[in-house]
């Protein structure tokens, strides 16, 4: 509730006025010391709740504590690595697209408020068109992301070379050079327990990196791969929806006789029949009755249909490459190239085949890397990791 409060009234209205004007607007004088209430607000219930710190530290920290905590405990629980792999996937593209959401986000709040207070004509053409290139430029952008090759699939192989090639996971595949010694012809108590950590460590990047190719083959035969293309092409619906409102809105002061209506409509009544045209169709009490009004409507009802065939067209090609399976099975290819490669490494340190050498560990005991080594081997089927003939 305190944060939906700092929210709104942050970005929304100013819910305090709203209140204070329809409940008692004698009082309208407290807002000019909200930060010194909300100052004393916060001390008294520090000081009145002194034993409940952590519960008003979760109160403050709720967003951390969604991020930090509850997300990944509910994967956690799930035990699903796909839907690991798809908030990944979501992650990572908020933050590479994090530029141009806000850029847009920025040029089309600005645009709707004008739009929304304004009643110059420079100012309401201005902003109409500020806001149907932010709706273009956005489209743009959907239709191209959903009908090319997938960035999470390009990262996840930028990622897996490069940690294959790092220096840090080559020392942890070597044998420690004390160990390599010609004078070494039997482990001691510290050699042995140094050579099992060195080997166990080996063995679970390497199972780790098949089981890492595993789960991108199983995120593959997820139905998530339709899901973002959805959401995307649902967002943009929704966008488009309120540009053409928000372009209704700026005619309709410009030109009171670009419609036909029998009262002044509100805003909610133009969302509607935006809303209403996009699916080709009309509302009664408010038409468009001049030719730029006309035009709008026909647009819409153009883009409505449009927007449509472009989700089926996405579930088309996203099935069509799932069937295909080229782009993720390189994907998959190459991580499991990787796993080959630090197991013949491993084989050529210590002479032995990973699972040679995990039978090997078994016989000397449990090691503090053995639950997560028996943990992956359980979950990647024997056939997996055997080389393609």
């Amino acid at each position: 509730m305190l944060w939906t409060y700092g929210i709104s009234k942050l970005l929304i209205f100013d819910i305090d006025e709203f209140v204070l004007v329809r409940v008692a607007p004698q009082w309208l004088w407290l807002l000019d010391y909200r930060a010194l209430i909300s100052l004393s607000v916060l001390t008294f219930t520090v000081v009145a709740f002194r034993r409940h710190y952590l519960g008003i530290a979760y109160v403050l920290f709720f967003p951390l504590v969604v991020v930090v905590w509850k997300i990944p405990r509910l994967l956690y629980r799930t035990r699903n690595w796909v839907a690991v792999l798809g908030v990944i996937n979501m992650l990572a593209t908020l933050i590479r697209d994090f530029k141009f959401n806000l850029v847009a986000l920025t040029l089309a709040s600005i645009a709707a408020v004008c739009i929304a207070v304004s009643d110059t004509a420079f100012v309401l053409v201005s902003a109409a068109v500020t806001l149907f290139v932010v709706l273009v430029w956005t489209s743009v952008r959907v239709v191209k992301f959903s009908l090319t090759p997938s960035r999470f699939l390009a990262l996840q192989q930028r990622l897996i070379d490069r940690t294959t090639d790092s220096s840090f996971v080559n020392q942890l595949v070597e044998v420690k050079s004390e160990l390599r010694g010609a004078e070494v012809e039997k482990f001691n108590s510290a050699q042995l327990s140094t050579f099992q950590a060195g080997l166990s460590m080996a063995i679970l990047i390497c199972k780790a990196s098949y089981y890492w190719a595993y789960q991108l083959e199983c995120y593959r035969r997820s139905a998530i791969i339709y899901l973002f293309g959805t959401l995307s092409y649902f967002r943009l619906f929704i966008q488009t929806a309120i540009t053409f409102t928000f372009v209704n809105y700026a005619l309709l002061k410009l030109a009171p006789d670009a419609f036909s209506f029998q009262s002044p409509p509100t805003f909610i009544r133009m969302l509607w029949y935006s809303l209403a045209a996009l699916f080709v169709n009309g509302i009664d009490g408010l038409a468009p009755a001049s030719d730029v009004a006309i035009a709008i409507m026909v647009a819409e009802g153009f883009l409505g249909p449009l927007i449509l065939s472009m989700l089926v067209l996405h579930y088309v090609q996203s099935f069509r490459q799932a069937r295909r399976e080229s782009e993720i099975k390189e994907t998959v290819a190459k991580v499991k190239a990787a796993g080959n490669l630090l197991e013949a490494r491993l084989k050529e340190e210590y002479e032995v085949t990973a699972d040679e050498a995990w039978m090997r560990l078994q016989s000397l005991g449990r090691g503090a890397l053995s639950a997560a080594i028996e943990y992956l081997l359980a979950r990647i089927p024997v056939d997996f990791t055997r080389p393609p003939n």
